[in-house]
């Protein structure tokens, strides 16, 4: 009887560790898992922010060079300079909250957030691109 209780209690020991290294090895798997859609996410909001960083740069650019001709510009090119320059920093303005609504995005927002935001990135440049050539032909008057 001993012997049976013993082959028994054995038995269960080993049925306990067999169980715990099983779930030892799935919560591996769900944390490398896990680890991954952390990684993607951080990419992603990486590589988009660059975007959106590279269009602000641009467009300071842009304002900066502006500036400089309003030091000397007549009064009719300083009324145009100055509506561009305007113009430029609205866009800034939408760059700029576009980062701050990267930053402050969770997981479970980013899908929506990230649709959204490339739209925006969309427009800005189509928006960008249609000011500088009016900024362009404005100054080739002058």
């Amino acid at each position: 009887m001993k012997r049976i209780t013993m082959i028994l209690a054995t038995g269960i020991v080993m049925s306990l560790v067999l169980m715990s290294c099983n779930k030892s090895e799935k919560h591996e798997e769900h944390s490398d898992t896990i680890s991954e859609i952390q990684k993607d996410f951080d990419e992603e909001k990486a590589k988009l922010s660059k975007n959106f960083e590279d269009m602000r740069d641009e467009i300071d650019h842009e304002i900066d060079a502006i500036s400089d001709r309003l030091e000397t510009a007549d009064e009719k090119t300083r009324a145009k300079l100055e509506e561009f320059q305007r113009d430029l920093t609205d866009q800034r303005n939408r760059i700029d909250q576009a980062l701050d609504d990267i930053n402050e995005s969770t997981k479970d927002s980013w899908d929506d957030l990230k649709n959204s935001l490339k739209k925006t990135g969309t427009e800005i440049k189509e928006e960008w691109r249609d000011l500088r050539e009016r900024i362009s032909e404005s100054l080739d008057k002058v």
